[in-house]
């Protein structure tokens, strides 16, 4: 029996270490950089370059994480491409210790088994659902970590002025990491004046009214930080922002939070639907109870109102889940008895193979790698990137809106914001565009920007497009001028072939959106060159080779003799080849 005992705690470790190697793998490699920790790494480095949120660059979420984790990114997250974003999602790793220990700490309070809380936490950290974000350099997981161990006092220490000091402090900093919170954080505050958990009993808690010295104390260190910064005016625009943004989002996404919920079990995400049948058979135990409110009913209580503040969101991610899995969590442990032990572990196991059979974008890093390496190698610091997602790390943002979310281009489309256009690409042209899906949609929007774009600018990958000149020549339209808009040295092309190129006909849904746009690439130096006596290049008036030196404003002219059309393009000297693009279709 004994021996029997010892194999199935073996086992039981064994998959611990499973768990935990695919947590790795994700963290390094299996998960590609996702378009929020680009943000939050950005607004983190900027910090702590000495720069002030909201008065020195854009943003709309609430500052504490990129305050937290300024020093590290300063001092830690250096050298080119994904790494310095793989770093911090390293430097998170306390915090999930802190959690996990916390939420240990909870379940044991609630009397669950050792077996019961390895078996829950194997089954937190292996559904896609969590673990996908998980590793990612998120504001929430430092939210989250607040937020339980205010909890966690509020739950488990002695009744004292300290305790609800402490708490309110914690539930504070939770939403000054993460305004997502603010409801629950509402909620769990005005349920601990209710009850007394550590007596198990309802009644006013006057006690509890110390936490609303230390919520008002955060929130006036709050606003002398904006006062003292002069980040106040920009900061309460943001808050406008979010304000605006999400009651637009609301109209346009409703139904949103259903087709989240729906994607778990669409994903066959085995471990997260394990860990919510379990949960609400936890909830049911302990709502039977509901007289004597401990931990469990206060948790119950809170774990299913998140659900519902998650549901009233604008629009809904996978990530706003993070919060519920993690109290569910300990509802679950709960509700485990010890005759389950091994139908459990084996259900997590399953769980953790199902997983590992799911195809994860393993591709994803590697070509955001590639195009990020590209672009610091195309660029120098000072020049302007513009970029939806936020990939040109140390370059600057040629628009103040840095990173495009949903909101912003709902806001421009609709007037109340200034919309980035062609006179701020002719008056401060970027040295490069990283084209994603929140350009096109930009584009979608605003398409009076793309034949501005098409003649000045072009692929050199299918995300990476560069400063360029370029137009289709023919019979009835024998010539094409151009004002250059970054200096350089260029060569000019002249290719029969090239006029048929989908970019000359609609680059967006030809180009961006193939299947396979790996046959669209072009090697210039390797194709029929037009012949020199039927086309004549001329720069302000003066005829030029084909090889020349353009400054800002220079006037570049091409003359065809040709009745039939041709591709004509004009790019760095480097360049020759264009139009590349990945084997496989870019994450963001």
């Amino acid at each position: 029996m004994k021996s029997h005992s010892d194999n199935l705690r073996r086992s039981e470790w064994i998959l611990c270490a499973a768990v935990a190697a695919w947590i790795v793998a994700l963290t390094l490699r299996l998960r590609a950089l996702s378009w929020d920790e680009i943000e939050n790494f950005r607004a983190t480095r900027w910090t702590g370059d000495g720069l002030v949120p909201f008065r020195d660059f854009w943003e709309h979420h609430t500052p504490l994480q990129w305050l937290i984790f300024a020093p590290f990114a300063r001092w830690f997250a250096h050298g080119a491409g994904t790494w310095p974003v793989v770093v911090m999602r390293l430097t998170q790793l306390p915090v999930w210790i802190v959690i996990v220990i916390l939420l240990i700490r909870v379940m044991r309070s609630a009397g669950c088994e050792r077996w019961a809380i390895g078996a829950t936490i194997c089954l937190l950290f292996s559904a896609r659902t969590l673990a996908l974000n998980a590793v990612e350099f998120r504001s929430d997981h430092t939210s989250c970590a607040l937020f339980l161990g205010g909890l966690a006092i509020a739950l488990l220490c002695r009744p004292s002025a300290f305790q609800w000091i402490a708490f309110g402090f914690l539930v504070s900093f939770a939403v000054l990491a993460n305004m997502r919170l603010a409801p629950v954080a509402v909620a769990s505050g005005a349920l601990m004046l209710i009850s007394h958990p550590s007596e198990r009993r309802w009644g006013w808690n006057l006690r509890g009214l110390w936490m609303l010295a230390s919520v008002s104390f955060t929130a006036a260190l709050s606003l002398g930080w904006l006062m003292i910064t002069n980040a106040t005016g920009p900061f309460f625009d943001a808050m406008r922002f979010n304000v605006l943004s999400n009651r637009m989002a609301s109209r346009v996404f409703h139904g949103t939070f259903v087709d989240t919920l729906l994607s778990v079990p669409a994903s066959f995400d085995v471990s997260a639907l394990i860990l919510v049948g379990f949960a609400a058979a936890g909830s049911f135990f302990a709502i039977r109870e509901w007289r004597q409110p401990g931990a469990l009913q206060i948790l119950t209580i809170l774990v299913w109102l998140e659900m519902f503040f998650v549901g009233r969101l604008g629009s809904n991610y996978r990530y706003h889940l993070e919060l519920f899995f993690l109290l569910a969590a300990v509802l679950a442990a709960s509700a485990l008895r010890h005759a389950m032990r091994i139908a459990v572990s084996a259900a997590a196991l399953v769980a953790l193979l199902v997983n590992l059979g799911q195809p994860v974008d393993s591709v994803g890093m590697a070509q955001q790698n590639s195009l990020m390496l590209e672009v610091e190698r195309r660029t120098t610091r000072n020049d302007l990137v513009w970029d939806a997602v936020g990939y040109a790390i140390d370059r600057r943002p040629a628009c103040h809106y840095w990173f495009l979310p949903t909101g912003v281009r709902m806001l421009a489309k609709a007037g109340l914001l200034p919309a980035y256009g062609v006179g701020d690409l002719r008056s401060h042209p970027p040295a490069a565009i990283i084209f994603t899906k929140g350009l096109a949609a930009w584009f979608s929007d605003f398409p009076d920007m793309l034949p501005f774009l098409r003649r000045n600018y072009i692929p050199r990958q299918r995300d990476l497009w560069i400063p360029a000149m370029s137009a289709v020549v023919s019979g009835q339209s024998p010539s094409r001028e151009w004002v250059v808009l970054v200096s350089g040295t260029y060569h000019a092309y002249a290719i029969e072939s090239l006029a048929m190129h989908p970019w000359f006909r609609d680059p967006l849904p030809g180009f961006r959106f193939d299947s396979d746009a790996r046959p669209l690439a072009t090697p210039l130096n390797q194709l029929p060159q037009a012949a020199p006596s039927s086309i004549q290049w001329l720069v302000n008036g003066e005829v030029m080779g084909p090889q020349m030196k353009l400054r800002r404003g220079d006037r570049v002219r091409v003359e065809s003799r040709y009745t039939s059309p041709v591709g004509v393009v004009i790019v760095p000297a480097e360049v020759t080849k264009i139009f590349e693009a990945p084997a496989d279709r870019f994450p963001l």
